[in-house]
């Protein structure tokens, strides 16, 4: 495990060491260790992406249930779930007008299946909008989105 690289706990003056041994503890027998290595060294670039993309304040730290230290990031002014939903609907809305040809927002949908595309390494969602079935698109990477 490479416990120098970068992350969000590392910029919060705790250890990577102490995010892997709580999200183990936590998880009990569902840990599964790399998911938990990859979550501890790499969440940074997420969380840098958040504050970028909406512009949502993350700037208090608390420490929740199971944790050693403080490292749960939120609004000071809010809960977190209702401001990240918030502003990511916001910046959907926006990506949706801006590339029309390759990203669409359905709403009042729901995800009924994922399967992989035939003949390449991609993914297609399987969406009902209105209890019609909408016609499949391959899912793509949202880094590819950046401004």
């Amino acid at each position: 495990m490479n416990l120098k690289m970068p992350s969000i706990n590392a910029a919060l003056e705790t250890s990577v060491e102490s995010l892997v041994a709580d999200t183990t503890k936590s998880a009990g027998k569902l840990a599964r260790p790399d998911l938990i290595e990859r979550l501890a060294t790499e969440s940074s670039e997420a969380v840098q992406w958040l504050r970028d993309r909406t512009k949502v304040d993350l700037s208090m730290r608390s420490q929740l249930g199971g944790h050693t230290a403080k490292r749960t990031l939120r609004p000071s002014n809010a809960f977190v779930g209702a401001e990240l939903t918030f502003a990511a609907g916001q910046v959907l809305t926006k990506m949706a007008a801006e590339y029309r040809d390759r990203f669409r927002l359905l709403l009042k949908s729901k995800w009924v299946g994922l399967r992989r595309r035939e003949g390449s390494e991609g993914w297609i969602a399987d969406v009902q909008a209105n209890g019609t079935t909408v016609a499949p698109r391959t899912l793509t990477d949202l880094r590819e989105f950046r401004d």
